[in-house]
C-alpha cells in the first residue's frame, strides 16, 4: 500500500477537500505547507512493521504498512476550536468512508482505521489546526524457495 494509491482515492471520494490532497514525507513538512487553502490533507508513509517470522516455509512473514492522513482545518473564526472539531469530524467521516475496507493493492488486505489524533499546543495556531488519521493494511511476504 502506497500513498500514491491513496491520494487519488481521497481526491475522488472526499469532496470536503476539493481535490486538495497531496503527499508529504513527514508530519512536520505537512503542517508547514500553509500555501493550501483549508481543509486539505497530506498522505504520508508512517511506517512498516513486521509481524515476525512464522517459519511455515523458508520465510513467511506478515507486515503492517501504516499510512497517515494529516488534515488541516481553519480555526480563524473560532479561537477555542469548537468549529474545527466539527470540521475534523466531517473530514474523518469522508476519509473513513473512502478508505475503510478498501483494498488498493492485491498484495495487501483491506485498509483498517487505527484512529485519529488531534494536534496539540505548539502546532495549533490561530489560523489552523491539524489532525492525523492513521490507517493500516497487512500483507504476507512468502518465499517458498
Amino acid at each position: 500500500m502506497r500513498p500514491s494509491a491513496v491520494i487519488p482515492r481521497l481526491k475522488a471520494q472526499c469532496p470536503i477537500f476539493s481535490g486538495r490532497v497531496a503527499g508529504a514525507i513527514d508530519y512536520k513538512r505537512a503542517i508547514q505547507a500553509d500555501e493550501f487553502p483549508v481543509p486539505h490533507a497530506f498522505v504520508l508513509l508512517a511506517g512498516i512493521t513486521p509481524d515476525g517470522d512464522d517459519q511455515l516455509s523458508s520465510l513467511d512473514q506478515g507486515m503492517q504498512v501504516q499510512l497517515s492522513v494529516v488534515i488541516a482545518v481553519s480555526t480563524a473564526a473560532d479561537d477555542r476550536g469548537q468549529d474545527a472539531s466539527e470540521r475534523f469530524m466531517d473530514c474523518f467521516v469522508q476519509v473513513r468512508d473512502a478508505l475503510l475496507g478498501w483494498t488498493p493493492d492485491p498484495a495487501f488486505g483491506p485498509i483498517l482505521m487505527d484512529g485519529m489524533t488531534l494536534s496539540e499546543g505548539e502546532t495549533f495556531t490561530r489560523a489552523r489546526a491539524w489532525a492525523q488519521i492513521d490507517i493500516t493494511a497487512a500483507a504476507m511476504v512468502r518465499d517458498l524457495a
